[in-house]
């Protein structure tokens, strides 16, 4: 039977809208729903169907993620899709407080003319409470609505998913004035087709910064799948950082490779060849058989802090001083010390953290610099001394490093060979190795989240035991593969270092290595909020 609702044809528009752009980002219903935070399919096919509109906070989340997958393109298209759902359902009084604009606006109007006869200046108060509400998930608590009579502005801005970032300031009463002496102001037109709803008085150059930055946030807080073929930095411009330590918040991302992924990274491998740089070498970042169109997994992580840098021998040496703590390659008298020449690692007696390159070297002239030759215990010890942190599990260290978008590199999806310190290919075809850097020298490596130094300089020891199949069977919602006490194991190890060849290095890379102590090989600590 026909819907007899004099609302069902724009509802409908709205069904199609979500089933057309769900298509060309290769969507189903089931996935649909799970990314925006749905129980089951039912709501998803009743938006479809035109049954009923997605509610406000859904609303906010389907433009997010139908921007990340860049079927919205503009916020053209993102304003009449909001229209269609809020016209609807009437959110946050949507018709009357634009009727009530309407009314404020003429009778500022009037105001306004009165005074300037006697005041050269103009001011322009803008209420930017309903920019920094947030939900109550995000804060345990729920804020109160907005009045009317508050609102001397509106700017819709899309809600971030759950694994962005949300450290904005609650809601604030107080304004912030703009002074700009001027001539009688003219009012600026309305336009309802998009997200601003400009104001009189608000000079253009305004609008197109707020604009920018809203759609930088967007772009980079909101995405939740995998941008295929994004190239610019992605970097959270809403990123929290503190003591050097960077929050990373609850929620979902991407974890390992697909196979198309894959023959990209054994693409870059031929650059600089090596026997066993070949897709064969990174099966264990898939969720199963090699095959084609096999997807992602989905994770979901509570909320942690990991060090922006790798530790340095500064800090390790404040360790040390502190505890009298003796490393394992001290204790062995040796350690591993890679060769440029051969391109081996050699065993080099007396080498160890102090002591770098073995009897004669030192790191106290580089005191910035990762410290190195540091076993898994020697690591585990230095983050518990550090205020109780620990190391970073496999799923935490890939979600700091890639971010909730699913970047094959920290920066994004397409190789940069300077964004990092690894074997370098020159002009003439030879290669040139660096050797090991100050930490935070490559910021154009630097992650979603604000990490530096995650691909290259030195590889980095997780606590994680090493299981090429963990994948297959490892549990989505916060997934670790604790070692077993007093077991021998192999412990992961991500990243790569300085002497790391391109194709090995993508966020998602499990090296598949003995354990050992070596010249390429720190770490960085994470703990708990």
């Amino acid at each position: 039977m026909q819907n007899t609702d004099s609302n069902y044809n724009k509802l409908n528009e709205l069904g199609k809208l979500i089933q057309d752009y769900s298509a060309k980002a290769n969507l189903n219903n089931t996935v649909l729903a799970r990314l925006v935070g749905m129980k089951d399919t039912k709501s998803v096919s009743g938006w479809i169907h035109g049954k009923y509109a997605p509610d406000e906070k859904n609303t906010y989340k389907l433009i997010g993620l139908f921007m990340s997958r860049k079927v919205i393109t503009s916020l053209v298209e993102a304003g009449e899709f909001w229209q269609l759902a809020a016209e609807r359902n009437n959110y946050r009084g949507y018709r009357e407080r634009f009727d009530a604009e309407q009314i404020q606006f003429e009778e500022t109007k009037i105001e306004s003319t009165t005074t300037e006869k006697s005041e050269s200046v103009a001011i322009i108060k803008a209420d930017d409470s309903f920019l920094t509400k947030s939900s109550d998930s995000e804060f345990g608590k729920s804020e109160p609505e907005e009045s009317e009579a508050q609102s001397s502005s509106i700017l819709v801005e899309i809600e971030p998913e759950e694994t962005a970032p949300l450290f904005e300031k609650e809601p604030e009463t107080s304004s912030f004035l703009l002074l700009r002496p001027e001539p009688e102001p003219k009012p600026v037109s309305r336009r309802q087709d998009v997200f601003f709803i400009q104001r009189w008085g608000v000079t253009p150059i305004v609008i197109i910064t707020v604009t920018v930055l809203l759609v930088t946030a967007l772009l980079g807080s909101l995405a939740l799948l995998l941008t295929p073929g994004l190239v610019a930095s992605t970097t959270n411009p809403l990123s929290v950082i503190v003591d050097n330590m960077a929050f990373i918040p609850e929620g979902n991302f991407i974890q390992g490779s697909t196979l198309e992924e894959l023959q990209k990274f054994a693409a870059l491998c031929s650059v600089i060849p090596k026997p066993d740089c070949q897709i064969d070498f990174f099966t264990d970042e898939l969720l199963d058989d090699p095959k084609p169109g096999l997807p992602h997994r989905q994770v979901y992580l509570s909320a942690f802090y990991i060090d922006v840098y790798e530790v340095t021998n500064a800090q390790f040496e404040r360790f040390v001083k502190a505890t009298g703590y003796v490393t394992t390659a001290e204790k062995a008298g040796q350690s591993e010390v890679f060769n440029n020449n051969t391109n081996q690692y050699a065993t080099v007696k007396g080498a160890y953290w102090s002591m770098p390159g073995g009897p004669g070297t030192t790191s106290v002239t580089q005191p910035n610099y990762p410290v190195v030759h540091i076993s898994f215990e020697d690591a585990q010890s230095y983050c518990a001394w550090d205020n109780k942190k620990r190391l970073p599990t496999d799923a935490e260290w890939e979600k700091a490093t890639r971010g909730p978008v699913g970047n094959l590199y920290p920066w994004g999806n397409e190789w940069n060979p300077n964004a990092g310190n690894w074997v370098e290919l020159l002009p003439n075809g030879d290669t040139h190795i660096k050797g090991l850097k100050e930490v935070g020298k490559f910021p154009a490596g630097k992650s979603y989240y604000g990490l530096y130094d995650t691909l290259g300089n030195v590889s980095e020891w997780i606590a994680d035991a090493y299981n090429p199949d963990f994948y297959r069977t490892a549990p989505l919602r916060n997934p670790f593969n604790a070692p077993i006490d007093g077991q021998k194991v192999q412990h992961s190890k991500r990243g790569g270092g300085w002497a790391t060849r391109p194709g090995y290095l993508h966020v998602a890379w499990r090296i598949d290595r003995p354990d050992s102590t070596n010249d390429t090989l720190g770490f960085r600590c994470a703990r708990n909020p």
